[in-house]
C-alpha cells in the first residue's frame, strides 16, 4: 500500500517535472520512508492517548528516536512485520513502566548497563546502511554524545524530582535502543568493520 501511494507520488511529481527519472527511484524510498515513520510514531502517539500516557510517550519518542538515528540496531525484513513489532514492544513498555519503576534500583543497573553498551557500540553498520568509514566514525561520535546528553537529562531529572513516570520511559528508551544494537549483533546484521572506531 505505502508502494502504491509513493508510486503515485512519483509519477505526479515526474508530470510536473519537478524530478527527472533518474531521481524517481531515490524520490519513492525517500517516499516510502517518511509514510512508513508516519504510520508508525501515528499509531504509538495514538495509543498513547488510549492508554493515558501521552507526554511520557512523546518524551520516549524524542529520546529513542534521537538516539536511534545515530546508532542504528536490529530492522526487520518488512514494514508489516516492523510496524507489528513496534506496536507491541510499544504496549509492554507501557504495562512495564509503572512495575519497573517500583524497584529503585533495577531500571538503575538496566539503565546503566544499556548505557556502557551505546558508548562502547557506538553505532551498528547495517548492510543497508553500508556506510563508509568516515561516515561511521562521524555516526559514533554523536551517538556516544547524545547518549552523554540524555544521561544528563535523565539525572537533572532525577535531580528535581521529575515524575518517575517521565524518568521510566526516558530510561527504557535507552535500555531499548541498546537492546536492539545488541540483536542487531547477535542476528548478524552488521557489516564488518575491520578496525575498531
Amino acid at each position: 500500500m505505502t508502494e502504491r501511494i509513493a508510486f503515485s507520488i512519483v509519477e505526479q511529481l515526474l508530470k510536473e517535472q519537478l524530478i527527472d527519472e533518474e531521481q524517481s527511484m531515490y524520490c519513492a524510498y525517500a517516499i516510502i520512508l517518511i509514510i512508513e515513520h508516519f504510520i508508525t510514531v501515528g499509531t504509538v502517539l495514538i495509543l498513547s492517548l488510549v492508554f493515558g500516557v501521552f507526554f511520557p510517550t512523546v518524551l520516549f519518542l524524542a529520546f529513542f528516536l534521537t538516539l536511534r538515528n545515530h546508532t542504528g540496531g536490529f530492522h526487520c525484513d518488512t514494514f508489516m512485520k516492523c510496524y507489528v513489532l513496534t506496536v507491541v514492544v510499544y504496549i509492554l513498555i507501557v504495562m512495564m513502566v509503572p512495575v519497573f519503576m517500583q524497584y529503585s534500583i533495577v531500571p538503575v543497573i538496566f539503565f546503566s548497563v544499556a548505557v556502557i553498551v551505546i558508548i562502547c557500540m557506538g553505532t551498528i553498520n547495517h548492510p543497508n546502511m553500508s556506510l563508509a568509514c568516515y561516515e561511521l566514525i562521524k555516526l559514533r561520535k554523536r551517538a556516544r554524545v547524545i547518549i552523554v546528553l540524555e544521561v544528563c537529562a535523565v539525572y537533572l531529572s532525577c535531580l528535581y524530582n521529575v515524575d518517575i513516570i517521565y524518568i521510566g520511559y526516558m530510561e527504557l528508551s535507552v535500555i531499548l535502543c541498546a537492546l536492539l544494537m545488541c540483536i542487531a549483533k547477535i542476528k548478524k546484521q552488521e557489516v564488518n568493520d575491520d578496525e575498531d572506531y
